[in-house]
């Protein structure tokens, strides 16, 4: 048995949705998207620590807002099922509807939905967010960096580091949740 698990990162402008999509490609698919990350693709999984059994990870790329669509038309026209999936939206509670229609699309896949909320975004509208009827909540410890001669690549390396760590914790729950019944 496998559990499908769907992980809708949330956060505003340059929190670091895309960058560590972008590191989930390089360190689950030996995808090197830094230079360019298209949206709305279906990469298959090559790192040998994941069970055969997940093959497929999807990667939304750019958040939902960026899109301009509606969940239904993004889920007719854009999703590809796969064993994980990753999709992002801003912290607005603007997106509130569209979240919860996001949610109970992936649940008719049968996924999992996981809300993932970033340390540095704690604003009123990502504590709004967090209540609706996640099947889990992750927090990502992203604390904000002190001033440095060049903060834009200290940020950068950072969020490759949560990265790596946010794609050990899919391997490892993969693995947890792909024996036999």
């Amino acid at each position: 048995m496998f559990k499908y698990w769907a992980y809708v990162l949330i956060g505003n402008n340059a929190v670091g949705k895309t960058t560590i999509q972008k590191e989930l490609a390089l360190r689950l698919c030996s995808i090197d998207k830094f230079s360019r990350f298209d949206s709305n693709q279906n990469y298959k999984i090559s790192n040998t620590s994941m069970p055969s059994s997940a093959r497929h990870i999807f990667m939304m790329g750019r958040s939902f807002d960026e899109q301009n669509t509606t969940a239904s038309t993004f889920f007719r026209n854009n999703f590809h099922p796969s064993d994980i999936a990753i999709l992002s939206f801003h912290a607005q509670t603007s997106n509130t509807t569209e979240i919860i229609d996001t949610i109970r699309h992936l649940r008719r896949f049968h996924y999992n939905v996981s809300g993932v909320f970033f340390q540095n975004n704690q604003y009123g509208q990502t504590r709004d967010l967090a209540e609706l009827d996640w099947d889990e909540r992750l927090w990502i410890e992203n604390p904000p960096l002190k001033e440095s001669e060049d903060l834009t690549e200290d940020a950068y390396y950072q969020l490759r580091a949560i990265g790596a760590r946010f794609a050990t914790f899919l391997i490892k729950r993969s693995n947890q949740h792909c024996g036999e019944v």
